[in-house]
């Protein structure tokens, strides 16, 4: 193999490990994107109790444990004043393993108090992103 044929092979697998990786990048990105529509989706259905539309949202595994939509969105009201009725939420990182997903979230209550919530996410069969579960811990911050 001559050297020009070398380079342009090697230059050949550069380009397409370039592109390989904005394809994950973009891919990553997206998928990025959509766990944090089904986040905010979930929690604009709470705020406005559609109890069926909250429920859709929850991974299938969660929907078996919880039960009905009617359970989820009672827990969710008596356990989880924090989400039931907040007034901000912002996302902050996020990392995403192929079909498991964790999104950090800080959530400001009626209260001014800020909490954070740590969002586990499974992409379904489907292929769509659904919520595993979310953890949540009280911080010593106060929103103004």
């Amino acid at each position: 193999m001559t050297f020009r044929k070398f380079s342009a092979a090697v230059l050949t697998v550069m380009l397409l490990l370039l592109i390989a990786m904005t394809y994950a990048t973009k891919a990553y990105e997206r998928d990025a994107q959509e766990i944090q529509n089904v986040i905010q989706s979930q929690l604009h259905a709470v705020i406005h109790d559609d109890a069926e539309m909250a429920f859709s949202f929850a991974s299938a595994s969660s929907q078996d444990e919880l039960g009905s939509p009617n359970d989820f969105m009672d827990l969710i009201r008596h356990d989880f004043p924090m989400i039931y009725r907040h007034r901000q939420i912002i996302f902050d990182e996020y990392d995403i393993d192929v079909d498991r997903a964790t999104q950090i979230v800080q959530l400001t209550d009626e209260n001014n108090s800020v909490w954070i919530g740590i969002y586990r996410m499974l992409r379904e069969k489907d292929g769509t992103w659904k919520i595993a579960g979310c953890q949540l811990i009280e911080t010593a911050s106060v929103s103004i």
